[in-house]
């Protein structure tokens, strides 16, 4: 060994662990997680509309249909309570002139005037059909029943279950199914742009794209199909019948709180080719409209998306922890404390982490204040998921006036 190489390994041996040696690995560690993001964003497909049908007719020749007067597309929108939501998604979708759709709303059992919303716009266009929700069996979790109902009713070769909240271009169900037919896709999810108005909602909502780019490696979905890489999201979720059946629908996952992500996962466990693409010149959502409603809304999922590993669900959020916020609370003790190599190792760190949330608001429009306040974004996220971890395990999670206890995530 060469006298220069021996000195570095002297030197490097010298740099105490705490706090020198724990920074650096931290630091090698959001290395990694800014490469994975890079690499997920580029190869993170952003669809398009068009002014006219033209740019995807090639792809939409291929869709097969029974006869002249079953439709090439089903939409299949649940709804409980809905009715302040309800118009403008369905003012969205009837802008698509195609006669080639079905759009099929759901009254789960509702106690404001979603229905009566439903028939108004049916009476408008004959392409909008209400049905009446059957009563919540046993076992079931409302929102799954809800769409295997829906299911029942549809006709057409691809199935698109998409929430009451969204707002869609006009084009947009058809552009996402041009491209599913591109990519040759039997699941596709669209991950819509997030309109955030109020403090709980631009902190938190932003992170979900920390999740799925940052902290899931979105690049590899194309390049192999382990289950443990599926992902969706439930506001935009294009199926075709064929997987939809052969997977079970949603009876198969009937219990489980987070029905997208199980809904991927099964689809890549039965080798069906399960993709994600950015929706946000597509489709729009606003999911929550205050603390109360992100609180109670990502208490019911977060816990729920590791389904019965609950060794999984601490270890991540751990490593989520120790790698994303712990560095910026370091820094500052190693200031106080005079740890000169520890804080610019940590300065170096909380840049980078920065520097990801910067590139992931440029993309997907959050609000910059989402950026500067990251520990406290991301910390909160972590405090919900606690409490989504003590709630399924005692007295469950409640959404939509029905609560679900621990069982119901598996």
């Amino acid at each position: 060994m060469e006298s220069q190489d021996w000195e570095f390994v002297q030197a490097v041996s010298s740099i105490p662990l705490w706090p020198d040696g724990v920074a650096i690995i931290l630091l090698g560690l959001v290395v990694c997680l800014a490469l994975n993001t890079f690499l997920s964003l580029a190869l993170f497909a952003s669809p398009k509309p068009s002014s006219d049908n033209q740019s995807h007719r090639h792809h939409l020749q291929n869709v097969p249909q029974a006869s002249d007067n079953t439709p090439k597309l089903t939409i299949l929108i649940p709804a409980r309570n809905e009715e302040s939501r309800l118009p403008a998604c369905l003012d969205s979708l009837i802008a698509n002139p195609d006669p080639e759709l079905e759009i099929l709303v759901l009254d789960d059992h509702s106690s404001d005037a979603t229905a009566s919303v439903v028939n108004d716009f049916a009476a408008r266009d004959c392409r909008v059909q209400l049905f009446r929700g059957a009563p919540l069996p046993q076992g079931w979790v409302g929102k799954n029943w809800a769409c295997h109902q829906l299911a029942q009713h549809a006709r057409a070769p691809w199935l698109l279950f998409t929430d009451a909240d969204t707002i869609h271009h006009s084009q947009g169900p058809l552009t996402a199914l041009s491209l599913a037919q591109k990519l040759r896709a039997d699941l596709l999810s669209l991950w819509p742009r997030q309109i955030t108005r109020t403090w709980s909602e631009w902190l938190v909502i932003p992170n979900i794209y920390v999740l799925i780019l940052t902290l899931r490696p979105q690049w590899m979905e194309r390049l192999v199909r382990w289950p443990v890489l599926g992902a969706a999201n439930g506001q935009f979720l294009l199926i075709t019948r064929a997987a939809y059946d052969a997977c079970g629908g949603h009876a198969a996952l009937r219990s489980h709180l987070v029905e997208d992500v199980a809904f991927s996962r099964l689809a890549r466990a039965k080798k069906f080719r399960a993709l994600n693409a950015d929706g946000q010149h597509l489709v729009a959502c606003r999911m929550y409209e205050n603390f109360s409603q992100v609180w109670e809304g990502f208490t019911k999922n977060l816990r729920a998306m590791f389904d019965d590993n609950l060794a999984a669900f601490f270890a991540f959020g751990l490593f989520v922890f120790a790698v994303l916020v712990l560095p910026f609370f370091l820094l500052v003790w190693c200031l106080a404390a005079g740890h000169v190599l520890a804080a610019i190792v940590c300065a170096a760190h909380c840049f980078l982490i920065l520097g990801i949330r910067a590139l992931l608001a440029a993309r997907f429009l959050s609000p910059p204040q989402s950026v500067l306040l990251h520990p406290l974004g991301l910390g909160l996220v972590l405090l919900i998921a606690c409490n989504s971890a003590l709630r399924l395990g005692r007295a469950g999670v409640t959404w939509k006036g029905r609560t679900y206890g621990a069982k119901m995530s598996s």
